[in-house]
């Protein structure tokens, strides 16, 4: 895997998009272009190469991650004729297809520039200051949210913690096992780090809260249930977090909700164009599913505020149902939008399901309690603790999961895999599953550049 030397200072200067790259690729500074020691010469550059890290996941990464994750699953229909969308749908996708190229690609720029601002504030501010802890501790929690993103899709991956390309470009793959236990220990220390730091009210920089959410969120994936009940628990108990009444105000900047959101350079996400249809009569390309719309009840909330649908004449009436939490297509028409990465709905129900597999299912502070907070916002009944079993309350909350944060940075894929049921679900969806496709190939670009680099068994 050849890395881009000078990826982050290019993003600096020009805001550069790596999604269409075909591999990461090694390059020399153009002549045009600044230097790491320039960019990192003063705050202010420093805190923009920072910006522009949080930026370039907005508009590249999960563009690149929620639509194709929610394709790969039960979520959503593909109307197009798009050769390797169609890939993702229909869980073959091949050694050498540009989407999945992207997903892998932009993740490790990601962490490549992360490594560069960690590497270079060090070098540069030899004395710990506020403002030096502020940028690497920004950079090391966006580097442990990139690495659950490439684990949890490819299991096996170069654990890559500098920008040397002569050690990048020949790293072999970890373990997996090895890269959740460096995510969570940098998530711990970084934990640590922030305790000291006095809360802010910008939710649109990682803060000690938005470490403790993703801090959950990986105990979740690695069944740790003692400490995600703890680390959810810290966010729940934080007093800075309340559940939105209402379902439709989630997904706006201001939302009381929001742990950590990506700040919108036109109060729209980026991906809305692909997402959100041009008008009323146009056919949807990501539409979604049947077994999706079908799964949420007549009076829940969510599906009134959350799906639209539009209407197409052809020989006969055609229903093109799709994602609609964010409103704004290409202008500020119904609020402003910030991009939602953590909120608070998610630590209820991972508090729930942890407690579920520790068997609190009873009393004030159980599993239920948790589960029914997120069924009573979005207008439904609660759950009586006891009517179910275990197992049952554990597919209920699976269940609520899918209702709450489908088309949200692909959780569906996510939940599917740690709890290693993706298999089973996507084959009675589709019919046409594989094994291998539990986990997606690695690039073949990679492996052809990198001789240490081993495929993913199957293909």
């Amino acid at each position: 895997m050849k890395l881009f030397k000078n990826v982050l200072f290019i993003a600096f200067l020009a805001g550069a998009s790596l999604t269409g790259c075909n591999k990461l690729i090694e390059i020399n500074t153009p002549k045009n272009l600044i230097t790491p020691e320039e960019v990192f010469n003063d705050s202010v550059s420093a805190h923009s190469a920072l910006s522009n890290v949080y930026a370039y996941i907005e508009r590249n990464v999960d563009p690149n991650l929620n639509k194709y994750l929610s394709l790969y699953v039960d979520d959503l229909n593909h109307n197009a004729s798009n050769v390797q969308a169609e890939e993702f749908f229909r869980n073959s996708i091949s050694l050498d297809n540009g989407l999945n190229q992207n997903i892998w690609s932009s993740l490790y720029s990601v962490i490549y520039q992360c490594n560069a601002i960690i590497e270079h504030m060090e070098g540069i501010y030899n004395t710990p200051t506020l403002f030096s802890d502020m940028v690497q501790n920004e950079a090391i929690f966006l580097r442990a949210f990139a690495y659950l993103y490439l684990v949890s899709i490819y299991d096996n991956i170069p654990l890559v913690l500098e920008t040397n390309v002569n050690i990048t470009a020949v790293l072999p793959n970890s373990t997996k096992e090895e890269v959740y236990s460096f995510i969570i220990a940098d998530l711990l220390g970084l934990k640590e780090r922030l305790e000291a730091v006095s809360d802010t009210d910008n939710r649109t920089h990682a803060d000690k809260w938005a470490t403790s959410a993703l801090l959950a969120r990986a105990y979740l994936q690695q069944n740790e249930w003692e400490r995600a009940v703890e680390l959810s628990t810290e966010v729940i108990q934080s007093g800075r977090f309340e559940l939105n009444g209402d379902v439709n105000n989630v997904f706006f900047s201001g939302s009381n909700e929001t742990i950590l959101q990506f700040w919108t350079q036109n109060d729209f996400i980026s991906d809305a164009a692909s997402l959100l249809p041009s008008n009323t009569s146009v056919a949807v390309i990501y539409a979604l599913s049947d077994s999706l719309v079908t799964a949420f009840g007549k009076n829940d909330l969510r599906k009134a505020n959350w799906i639209n649908t539009n209407e197409v004449a052809a020989d006969s009436l055609i229903l093109y149902p799709y994602a609609f939490k964010y409103k704004n297509r290409n202008t500020n028409t119904y609020g402003q939008e910030f991009l939602v990465v953590l909120r608070l709905a998610e630590q209820f129900l991972i508090r729930a399901e942890a407690k579920a597999h520790l068997g609190q299912l009873d009393g004030p502070e159980s599993a239920w309690e948790d589960l029914n907070r997120i069924r009573l916002r979005a207008g439904l009944e609660s759950f009586q603790a006891g009517n179910i079993s275990q197992p049952e309350l554990l597919l209920a909350i699976e269940e609520e999961r899918r209702r709450e944060f489908f088309m949200e940075w692909g959780h569906r894929f996510m939940d599917l895999k740690r709890t290693e049921r993706l298999s089973e679900v996507v084959k009675r969806h589709k019919g046409n599953w594989t094994e291998r496709a539990v986990r997606f190939p690695i690039p073949q670009n990679e492996i052809s550049f990198n001789p240490n680099l081993k495929q993913n068994e199957g293909y």
